[in-house]
């Protein structure tokens, strides 16, 4: 039985736009298996530095899966993360590991290819060379095809780490090709990092073999940049690779746990979105919680390009460019069409990744002492809101200008939705020291804002018109996005009547919503109804005569005129005839008068008691009808005893009453003692 393994890929379109991101199958099961530890071990690897007691609980938990599994060979330790990267395993291996209950998963190997397909002028990057800020002291690593340092980009270095050269340093993690560079790809890459941030250095980490990066690779070279960190202060690290597609987060990829954990040590992954031409989902690792995802914009008007996905016949300036995955929940966009760095001319999401990457060199030059997450706000602080036509997601492109000033405002969420009837949502606010000012412009009449510490509370009216509305307001120069959705949905309700109903005037309640408010209503007996009155919560309907099962609808029309397709119904049972009489007997004992009646019936809703009445009078009569008289006896009981002394004549009338009321004449008995 054998297991094949997947492909992931780096992100580049060498204007034939997209170099893949597709999944492709490898070599036979029996290559490298990347597998993670448990989630109490993964939580304690995630803090930026390990505790000797943590790092110590960390090897013991690697040792015991190792130990169960003998016959596998480890080739990464993966000291700085809850990972550890064996071989030898087969398909039973692969469930075995996964079912160890010290495994959170295990994923086989997987290959990312390259995300390929100016710029700076566009997001405000001279703005922050001209403040004083170019990334000096901070570096960015580079995992992709490899880095030609003797590229005049990079001070023509006779050697990495050498004097005057911008490249720090350079490693084979993917089997060494003998090549700097195999294909160029990084070396365009790593020349756009150091174009946004010209004094930062930069760290070639090689993970491609030919055209794929193996997962395992990749997760090495990460974990050597946590480890190796603070040695080269390195900022971010840049994935211009991919592979697959994902519609949502991606919480148990197998890059989610060294991208979470490079972020709690202090360093951002920004990775490209992928070239597929999608417009709701993005690749791995991009789809990582907390990974920074780019997609690619055009950075001036144009010709547009065409690549083996897609075609734009024309292009303008912060245009999503149609090879550019996209999702509700990408990071932001940035210039990703016709760059040139390093002497190349690449497109693609791989180019667009880089802007980014510089930019946290660029941010960590002017705020030394944020943490990563700090610096992620900071990216989207004054970004300018670009509205992919493709799909009317709106996501910010990165802007540099307003990130360097004194303060700088990020916000948790750039739309707030409402529902139809109105309500509220809340934006976090994150400004960058503790003494920034923030206030709320731009907001629309059907809007109203509150501030508490750092939540703005928006809250909607109702919207009673049958078009969605939006708005765009600002929050200290931030740009955000509302929307709410249109009122064309009808109120939805319930009528309810009385099991029973003595006569054709039935009383009924109704209860109805709707955001708009429900303003009128339609009552019949029939399957349809034309006329409708105001809405109120009680009415009375005119049920057709004769006994038995009524049916009454219901019909409500909101403010905007919506009106339920389908009727409510009730019924009630029209009971107006009253039980059939019955006979009265009695039979005496030993001064006692036992009276017993039958024959009583109600073929509509049932009986329900029997009430027994003694005339008061001397006369000899029986009372004229059971309201009169003495009361002897009411309930469900057929028969009543009374003492009567002998020779004396009493007068009695029994009547049924039904389960709707209705009352019968009655039946009616005289009797003398003996």
């Amino acid at each position: 039985m054998t297991l094949r393994l997947l492909l992931i890929s780096t992100a580049c379109v060498v204007v034939c736009v997209a170099c893949g991101a597709e999944t492709l199958p490898i070599n036979e099961f029996g290559e490298r298996v990347i597998i993670q530890v448990r989630p109490d071990v993964a939580s304690a690897a995630v803090t930026p530095l390990l505790t000797v007691e943590q790092a110590g609980v960390l090897a013991s938990e690697k040792k015991v899966v190792r130990n169960a599994f003998p016959w596998l060979k480890v080739t990464d330790e993966l000291n700085e993360l809850p990972m550890l990267i064996v071989v030898g395993a087969d398909t039973l291996t692969l469930e075995a590991l996964r079912a160890h209950p010290l495994v959170v998963d295990a994923w086989p190997e997987t290959l990312s290819e390259t995300q390929d397909l100016e710029s700076f002028r566009l997001i405000q990057q001279p703005a922050a060379l001209d403040a004083g800020f170019s990334g000096n002291g901070a570096s960015v690593a580079v995992l992709d095809t490899g880095l030609d340092y003797r590229s005049s980009e990079f001070g023509t270095c006779s050697a990495p780490g050498a004097a005057g050269c911008a490249v720090a340093f350079v490693r084979d993690f993917a089997p060494d090709d003998a090549a700097l560079d195999a294909n160029g790809h990084g070396t365009n890459v790593a020349g756009i990092v150091r174009g946004m941030a010209p004094r930062a250095r930069v760290i070639g980490l090689d993970v491609f073999n030919g055209s794929g990066a193996s997962s395992a690779d990749i997760i090495s070279a990460m974990n050597w940049v946590i480890a190796n960190r603070a040695t080269y202060n390195i900022v971010a690290m840049n994935l211009s690779l991919g592979g697959g597609r994902s519609t949502t987060t991606c919480p148990t990829d197998v890059f989610a746990t060294p991208v979470a954990s490079a972020r709690a040590a202090g360093v951002l992954s920004i990775i490209a979105s992928g070239n597929n031409a999608s417009t709701t989902a993005i690749s791995s690792p991009a789809c990582a919680p907390e990974a920074i995802s780019v997609g690619a914009v055009y950075d001036s008007a144009g010709t547009g390009l065409q690549s083996s996905v897609c075609t734009d016949r024309s292009s303008a300036s912060d245009q999503v460019a149609c090879f550019s995955n996209s999702a509700a929940f990408l990071s932001l966009v940035a210039p990703g069409t016709f760059v040139t760095a390093a002497g190349i001319t690449m497109t693609g999401t791989s180019q667009a990744t880089p802007h980014v990457a510089g930019a946290v060199a660029l941010l960590a030059s002017r705020f030394p002492n944020d943490t990563a997450s700090t610096r992620a706000s900071r990216l989207l602080s004054g970004a300018t809101m670009v509205r992919d036509a493709r799909n009317g997601i709106t996501r910010p492109r990165l802007t540099l200008g307003a990130g360097f000033g004194a303060c700088s405002i990020g916000l948790d969420k750039t739309l707030v939705s409402f529902p139809a009837g109105g309500g509220a949502g809340v934006i976090t606010v994150r400004p960058s020291a503790t003494n920034c000012t923030w206030s709320v412009t731009g907001l629309p009449t059907w809007v109203s804002s509150s501030i508490s510490g750092q939540a703005l509370t928006l809250t909607a009216s109702a919207n009673t018109t049958t078009t969605t509305r939006t708005a765009t307001a600002q929050l200290a120069g931030v740009t955000f996005q509302l929307s709410q959705a249109a009122d064309v949905t009808p109120p939805t309700g319930t009528v309810t009547a009385p099991r029973f109903a003595r006569t054709t005037s039935v009383a009924v309640s109704l209860s109805a919503t709707d955001p708009s408010g429900v303003t009128s209503m339609c009552l019949s007996t029939g399957t349809t109804c034309t006329t409708f009155v105001a809405y109120t919560t009680s009415a009375t309907v005119t049920a057709p005569a004769g006994d038995g099962v009524k049916t009454i609808s219901a019909w409500f029309r909101d403010a905007r005129g919506n009106t339920t397709a389908a009727a409510v119904k009730a019924t009630t049972t029209l009971d107006a005839t009253a039980p059939t009489n019955g006979a009265l007997t009695g039979t005496a004992a030993a001064g006692t008068l036992t009276l017993r009646w039958s024959g009583f019936a109600d073929p509509t809703s049932g009986l329900a008691s029997y009430k027994l009445v003694r005339s008061t009078s001397s006369t000899t009569d029986a009372p004229a009808s059971c309201s009169s008289g003495t009361v002897v006896s009411t309930g469900t009981a057929l028969t009543a005893s009374l003492s009567l002394a002998s020779k004396t004549t009493a007068r009695f009338r029994v009547c049924a009453t039904d389960t709707a009321g209705n009352v019968s004449t009655g039946a009616t008995l005289t009797f003398t003692m003996p």
